[in-house]
């Protein structure tokens, strides 16, 4: 999307002749780069992804623009020393706009300051003005909701703040040694040696920074080679974000079980009015610690909070009706809500075979083998779900109703 706008500022930046002169030279240029905005337009009209973008009912096109204000500076911050590196920035926050101020008034004055600079000194303007560009489709007005910020955007504008950052040191480093031979009678040896301290100069701080660097990556290495100690970091960093929670919750469940539940009920007693969060708990609980009382309980709170929601019903009637546990067993309610879900979505091959377990629980064993025979007959051939049904029907066929391993 931004390519085309590069190739016609470098154009203007880089040539000798009058803008016009180049328009006229190079008009086929730009009609042939500007024509992948078409594509780029019927994609968006056709296949809008309004899941992760677009603006919703809490991440208006202010709010997003107010949190990217923050996030340039700390992206430029990063840029030259990347310590407080996050792998995941989570959904747009709330901002205030007292705190993003600063950091709008920093955005506006880099970008009035870039904008002088390409009139006057339009190669280095040009390279200025390529960093803001790049980062406009992810970083300015249009809302991912998905996630308000990301490191890897700034992968292409750091290619242009490294060179800036290279040609920058080398006329400095070239200015003070002429500033220092100013108004001193230079012999071809004296010349010499000081064109070798100078080229040793600049070698000497390329491979400094590339040392420091280099270790700072070793180090961030290390990072990756742990999950765990990855999204700790990013719970630390921004404690706000559920999907970091979530994520250390899975990853600790691989090694620590008791410190995986912990980290769940923290999560979910922090958003404990949101049904998103709360399911996620529920099904951490149902799936990878076998715990179907805390399970239950929290897919009671999801249907609490939103009473239609099918996936929270669905694992309802598997815990009232398929759970080892008497006492939380309960095939009737199981059967409702089994029935409902039924009306809602008649064909659907897992609300079938939910209803046949609610109604094997119940005893009515003739009708739990036809509705999964039936959710056999929805599901696709090759589907993985197709065993476990039929060992079910088996078991029905023996009047045995069906119990989920909770181990």
């Amino acid at each position: 999307v931004i390519g085309p706008l590069l190739i016609l500022l470098y154009d203007f930046a880089f040539s000798r002749v009058s803008l016009r002169d180049v328009l006229r030279e190079r008009w086929r240029v730009y009609l042939v780069a500007f024509s992948c905005w078409i594509p780029a337009a019927l994609l968006l009209y056709f296949v809008p992804r309004t899941e992760t973008i677009g603006t919703s009912a809490d991440v208006t096109v202010l709010q997003y623009a107010l949190n990217q204000s923050i996030l340039i500076i700390e992206y430029l911050r990063l840029a030259f020393w990347p310590d407080l590196l996050v792998i995941d920035y989570g959904r747009p926050d709330a901002v205030a706009w007292l705190g993003a101020l600063p950091s709008l008034i920093a955005v506006f004055s880099l970008l009035g300051f870039t904008l002088a600079v390409y009139r006057r000194f339009p190669v280095i303007g040009y390279l200025l003005l390529s960093i803001f560009l790049l980062l406009a489709p992810t970083s300015s007005l249009l809302p991912i909701n998905s996630e308000v910020g990301a490191e890897r955007r700034m992968y292409l504008p750091l290619a242009a703040i490294v060179v800036l950052v290279v040609l920058g040191a080398r006329e400095c480093i070239g200015r003070c040694f002429r500033w220092f031979e100013l108004g001193k009678t230079m012999t071809p040896t004296a010349r010499t040696n000081s064109v070798l301290a100078q080229t040793f100069l600049q070698q000497f701080l390329v491979l400094a920074v590339v040392v420091a660097l280099g270790m700072r990556t070793v180090d961030r290495n290390r990072d990756y080679a742990n999950p765990i100690t990855l999204w700790k970091q990013a719970v630390a960093a921004y404690p706000e974000n559920p999907r970091a929670w979530s994520w250390l919750a899975l990853e600790l469940s691989r090694v620590d079980r008791v410190a995986a539940r912990r980290v769940t009920d923290e999560m979910a007693s922090r958003w404990h009015d949101n049904w998103s969060i709360q399911f996620d708990a529920a099904e951490a609980y149902f799936c990878m610690y076998r715990d179907t009382e805390k399970a239950h309980q929290y897919f009671r709170q999801v249907v609490a909070l939103d009473p239609a929601h099918p996936r929270a019903r669905l694992r309802l009637v598997w815990v009232l009706a398929g759970c080892a546990d008497e006492g939380l067993r309960n095939g009737q309610e199981a059967y409702q809500i089994a029935t409902s879900l039924r009306a809602e979505y008649p064909y659907s091959p897992e609300v079938l075979d939910a209803l046949a377990i609610a109604q094997a629980e119940c005893g009515d064993f003739e009708s739990a083998i036809a509705n999964a025979e039936a959710a056999i007959s929805s599901s696709n051939a090759f589907s993985e779900s197709i065993p476990p049904i039929r060992q079910r029907v088996e078991g029905y066929r023996r009047h045995h109703p069906f119990r989920f391993d909770e181990t």
